[in-house]
């Protein structure tokens, strides 16, 4: 692949940045620009978890935002414009227990119970 070139100099780190939730961008511990690994293949991996800590305190069912800075000689370029098609989730949730028949069931109608399940998944 070709290296980008910003002004004539090339791209020699990235910087990626999620949104906290007070509305700070921060750069993600996982997503060094500077790892050679990252830059060769232009993406990082963020487990929805790390977004659930104190670093960045997002909520299941919280919009992602993300931005990316190039670096080359001139400096950091302008921040992408940031994403945020992504939602915090984590799965599986439990699924809800087994419907269960109830006392008043007869010949003419089933009483039937079940639980309500509270999380979707940030769906």
């Amino acid at each position: 692949m070709a290296t980008p070139f910003d002004r004539w100099s090339p791209v020699f780190e990235y910087r990626v940045k999620i949104m906290r939730s007070d509305g700070i961008y921060i750069e993600h511990p996982f997503c060094s620009g500077r790892d050679p690994l990252i830059i060769a293949e232009l993406k990082c991996t963020v487990t929805m978890l790390s977004l659930l800590n104190a670093q960045f305190g997002l909520a299941e069912g919280d919009n992602i935002y993300a931005t990316v800075e190039a670096l080359n000689s001139i400096g950091y370029s302008l921040p992408s414009p940031q994403s945020g098609n992504a939602l915090v989730q984590i799965v599986p949730h439990k699924p809800p227990l087994a419907p269960s028949r109830g006392n008043n069931t007869n010949e003419a109608a089933i009483e039937i119970f079940f639980s309500i399940v509270t999380a979707n998944g940030g769906a």
